[in-house]
């Protein structure tokens, strides 16, 4: 494999734009379009289908461009052992592979806590490992994702999942690193916003304007409804989401409410609203790895994570 070659793709893929991408590797159109044409006839498909000046990915471009960032990676770090081995140093290489649910409660201390616990490890092994972490994350709401299967793949070494309850799984070991509880959010702005807002005026509001939610959490309505009081109508018009930010800007700006954890709020958009408490709802941020697992930086990394949050570590 020429990965010049795939360099040169995935300039093209990013920009879909031949003109752009020969700018941005400074080589002329001509000269990247028989670059390309090379990879082409080295896999012998059409990687890009050309109309006029407009282009777009054929399937098959779209499964090179899948494994084309990484397969760059790869071969950048496997030069790089090369030439320490060529100089007599010897280094372990050992990812650490890290999934993320993507509707999972992070806020800004669990990401910052962990980029330290990341670059700390790092700092600790620099002289004798090679490590890099990899990231991967699905829509654990999505249909056909099953908790199960995510946690099944062998090939992740650790899990942060947010859950309603907490997690408990054969063979893997949790560590809840956090609690937090949902709330009601409602703008300043908004036409029903008034002093002293409470559970009980929550069907009203309901009622009367449209409730936000991320894209396959409608079980968040359902959440509301339990800790509603008893007998309470509520029939409300919900509007789906795929971004988290969109919903906290329509919110600010009064066009309606959502149901958020309280600890996943954007600072300057809360400074906008107020929160409605709902009591007695849970909303569990944790830490999984695989009880036996080969990967040596596993406990390390999850001993770091754990004294930032004071939590113990497991005898």
């Amino acid at each position: 494999m020429n990965f010049r070659l795939l360099k040169y793709f995935v300039a093209v893929a990013s920009t879909l734009s031949f003109s752009r991408a020969a700018d941005n590797l400074h080589i002329s159109q001509s000269t990247l379009s028989q670059q390309i044409q090379q990879l082409e006839d080295y896999y012998g498909v059409k990687l890009f289908d050309r109309r006029g000046r407009s282009i777009t990915l054929t399937a098959a471009g779209l499964e090179l461009q899948k494994s084309a960032s990484q397969l760059l990676v790869d071969e950048t770090q496997l030069r790089e052992r090369m030439q320490l081995a060529g100089r007599g140093v010897h280094r372990e290489t050992w990812p650490l592979r890290i999934f993320f649910d993507a509707h999972m409660n992070t806020g800004p201390f669990l990401v910052g806590g962990m980029l330290d616990s990341i670059l700390q490890l790092q700092e600790e092994t620099a002289s004798r490992v090679d490590f890099s972490p990899v990231f991967s994350s699905e829509d654990m709401d999505a249909p056909g994702i099953r908790l199960d299967d995510i946690l099944a793949d062998t090939k992740t070494d650790l899990w942060l999942i947010g859950a309603e309850s907490e997690l408990k799984h054969p063979g893997i070991c949790f560590h809840t690193m956090f609690v937090d509880s949902f709330s009601l959010m409602i703008s300043r702005r908004h036409p029903l916003y008034r002093e002293g807002l409470t559970l009980t005026d929550i069907p009203d509001i309901l009622n009367n304007t449209v409730l936000f939610l991320i894209q396959n959490r409608s079980r968040n309505l359902r959440t509301v409804l339990d800790v509603l009081p008893g007998g309470a109508e509520v029939d409300p018009a919900i509007r789906f989401e795929k971004s988290a930010d969109a919903i906290g800007m329509y919110v600010a700006l009064g066009q309606g409410v959502s149901v958020v954890p309280q600890g996943n709020k954007n600072e300057n958009l809360s400074a906008q609203c107020v929160s409605i408490p709902l009591p007695n709802t849970h909303f569990y941020t944790m830490l999984g790895y695989r009880k036996e697992n080969e990967n040596p930086l596993v406990t390390r990394f999850t001993e770091i994570m754990l004294a930032r949050f004071s939590l113990p570590f497991p005898s």
